[in-house]
């Protein structure tokens, strides 16, 4: 798994690093809350440079982090290639 270690200091960092493809540190992440009750939602982290990507499904999203809830505007480019 290419994003393994960003996955690592997304969550104890909150920075995502460097793409694991290019070597970039133009990198980015956003969290969508599904239900707001429980807080259950997905995870993309992303390269804006070669537009690499990784998706998380079904997590707890953290209040403080970055987070969108559904049907808001995305801030996730759609040129994203997971």
């Amino acid at each position: 798994m290419k994003w393994l270690k960003n996955l690592e200091s997304l969550a104890t960092t909150g920075i995502v690093g460097k793409c694991p493809i290019c070597q970039s540190d133009n990198t980015d992440y956003c969290y969508t809350v599904v239900n707001e009750d429980t807080r259950l939602g997905y995870g993309d982290l992303w390269c804006n440079i070669c537009k690499s990507g990784f998706h998380l499904s079904r997590i707890m999203v953290d209040e403080k982090a970055k987070h969108i809830v559904i049907g808001s505007p995305s801030p996730i480019p759609n040129d994203i290639k997971y």
